[in-house]
């Protein structure tokens, strides 16, 4: 009876949809060929789209318009707004429903996350762009408001269908990627440094874990392809920060697991690639005369000099200098003192950098310092405190426990990943770039996948049941391998 109500909801929202599209093209038909008014409509439908079934729509919605309002498609224009909306209908409505809901709690984390943003919109009264700051504040109140409610609504009573669904997702994104940059050779991402970001922080970390955890032949055979696939997308970014980024966290993620056989493997796997793609694909060089061995493209990107850290240390101390200028306050979330606003960007000329206010830091870390300052930023250190603790308990648990197959394991291995890589980007705190917006609402997630694992030490007998139960599409990981 539920499955005939909602056929029938849905055909009287598609014939209320097309009598009014009818009435519109008869009675108005300038409403049909405004750009303004067509867009607006869109959105409108996006926006029923989502509210009609909040807990299985909005989170896919959400993840795949903030990934094209950052990719050079056609819909870049479109989702640039569209995501915002979403965003903002994903906040309010997952809020109301949460709170509605028997059994809602919030932890230390919840509290600390709302210090980080009173302590974000307090810094834009010091700004010297105080309505952009308050703007960029209120973005980020509206993540930490979903992460809260419509992330966690979106895996309650679904925790074992977390890791394959995330698996399914980044294997299809890999695969466009893969046709859009190796067959079309187009930048489907823009800017190499994006593409190395989202390789190297979630999708090669996520598919070496599910190449790891899986062990049906088919599933496992097709995700080894995605893995590699990512690694060779990765490696052609030649982006060291993602390269790095992806490496540590693969390395933490063995040494828990006790999958060192494996890990070696893949070095040698990656190492290979890396001379390959390093002998056929070029990188941009800005002087003809630089070495252009395997190592050196991968160390230097084509540039002259013998420092690694040559393109970040100028600006590092250009964002150290602005802390000191304003130690207590900052100059504003998300603004700088001498930083200029971005309205409308082309994704493709953008470093990760640039996304936040015009102004390159290389460091999310030292980012967040200048905008709200060192009493500022104390709950943002929390914050990230906190990620650090339970992701070094849940390593602790399965190393002691050896359930390589815990839910929480991809989302560990990702905000894993997006630590080290915040360190060399600056986009931890730039709510409108997606990988931002991955990164917090699994860090959200975790909050409540993550207790079932770490409750008690290793007494295997208490834990829950969903811990050593799941679907046969991951199968159970065996030690051998």
């Amino acid at each position: 009876m539920r499955a005939d109500h909602k056929i029938r909801n849905a055909l009287i929202a598609t014939i209320a949809c097309g009598l009014l599209a009818l009435f519109l093209a008869r009675y108005f038909p300038g409403y049909l060929t405004n750009t303004q008014y067509v867009v607006g409509f869109i959105l409108l439908e996006l926006l029923t789209a989502v509210l009609w079934n909040y807990r299985r729509i909005l989170l896919p919605m959400l993840v795949v318009v903030f990934l094209l309002a950052g990719m050079k498609t056609p819909l870049f224009s479109l989702c640039s707004t569209a995501r915002w909306v979403i965003l903002f209908a994903g906040a309010i409505a997952g809020l109301a429903i949460y709170l509605a809901e028997p059994g809602h709690w919030f932890g230390p984390f919840h509290g600390v996350a709302f210090l980080c943003i009173f302590s974000s919109f307090a810094s834009a009264v010091v700004s010297s762009y105080p309505s952009t700051s308050a703007l960029k504040a209120f973005s980020l109140l509206l993540l930490f408001i979903y992460g809260m409610s419509g992330a966690r609504l979106a895996i309650k009573g679904r925790e074992e269908k977390l890791a394959s669904g995330l698996l399914r997702a980044l294997e299809a994104l890999i695969y466009c990627c893969a046709f859009s940059y190796f067959i079309l050779r187009y930048p489907l991402l823009g800017n190499p440094n994006s593409l190395g970001a989202i390789m190297g922080v979630v999708a090669l970390p996520a598919m070496y874990w599910g190449a790891m955890a899986d062990i049906e032949t088919p599933s496992l055979l097709r995700r080894r392809i995605a893995l590699v696939l990512a690694l060779l997308l990765l490696l052609s970014s030649y982006a060291r920060a993602g390269i790095l980024a992806a490496f540590f966290s693969c390395l933490l993620l063995s040494l828990c697991m006790r999958r060192y056989k494996m890990f070696v493997k893949g070095v040698g796997v990656a190492l290979l690639a890396a001379f390959l793609v390093a002998l056929w694909i070029p990188v941009k060089s800005e002087d003809s005369s630089v070495d252009k061995s395997p190592i050196a493209k991968f160390l230097y990107k084509g540039h002259r000099g013998s420092d690694v850290l040559n393109s970040r240390r100028p600006v590092w101390d250009e964002t150290l200098a602005a802390i000191r200028e304003h130690p207590f306050l900052g100059t504003g979330f998300g603004t700088s003192a001498n930083g200029r606003n971005v309205v409308g960007v082309d994704p493709g000329s953008l470093h990760v950098d640039t996304v936040v206010a015009g102004k390159e830091h290389g460091n999310s870390y030292l980012a967040i310092m200048e905008w709200v300052g060192l009493l500022g930023v104390i709950p943002f250190l929390l914050l990230l405190l906190l990620i650090v603790n339970y992701l070094f308990r849940l390593w602790c648990w399965v190393r002691q426990t050896g359930n390589n197959n815990s839910p929480s394991l991809p989302l560990a291995v990702v905000l894993a990943a997006g630590l080290i890589h915040a360190g060399f980007e600056d986009w931890l705190f730039a709510v409108g770039y997606y990988l931002c917006v991955f990164f917090w609402v699994f860090a959200f997630m975790m909050v409540d996948v993550l207790p079932n694992a770490v409750r008690a030490r290793p007494q295997t007998e208490s834990w829950p049941q969903h811990s050593n139960t799941w679907p046969a599409s991951l199968g159970a990981a065996t030690p051998g391998r």
